[in-house]
Order: C-alpha cells, then structure tokens, then sequence
C-alpha cells in the first residue's frame, strides 16, 4: 500500500539521521520499525553498513570484513548456482 511508505520513509530517514550523529542504539531500533511498517525498510541496514566500512578505511578489519562477505557471498552464489541448475 502507498500509505506504509510515508511511515517507512520517516522511520529509515531518522534511523540515517540518528547513525550519523553517532546514536546506534536508537539508529537500530528505527531501522526495526521501519522494517515493521514495510520490509523495504530492513535495506538500511545494508546502506549504513556500507558507510560504515567505507568511513573508517583506517581499520584494516573493515577491508578485510568486506572482502571476506565478498568472498563468502560468491561461494554461496555459486553453490547455489550448481545446486539448482544440476546437469
């Protein structure tokens, strides 16, 4: 229904907001209620994440995280992949 993206759009609005002044906590528990209202709205968590990572390039542990889900991710994929189209 076009009448839960208002509600979502505000929720996921504040839940950037309150990430980016630093409020975790409060960002998380937005993102759930914005996920509540309508599940589009759980796809902040992988904008903020990806913040997240791309603004602190000084910790190697974020460089390593994203290429260790990159990697994992692909194998999955690719399992997957073979799984379903089996000869």
């Amino acid at each position: 229904m076009a009448m839960l993206d208002v509600s979502c759009l505000t929720f996921t609005l504040a839940a950037f907001w309150l990430y980016l002044r630093g409020n975790y906590p409060l960002s998380g528990i937005m993102v759930a209620l914005s996920a509540l209202c309508k599940l589009d709205g759980a796809l902040a968590i992988i904008a903020i994440l990806l913040h997240w990572l791309f603004i602190r390039r000084d910790k190697i542990w974020g460089i390593l995280w994203i290429n260790c889900l990159r990697s994992g991710l692909l194998r999955r994929i690719d399992a997957l992949n073979r799984f379903i189209y089996l000869p």
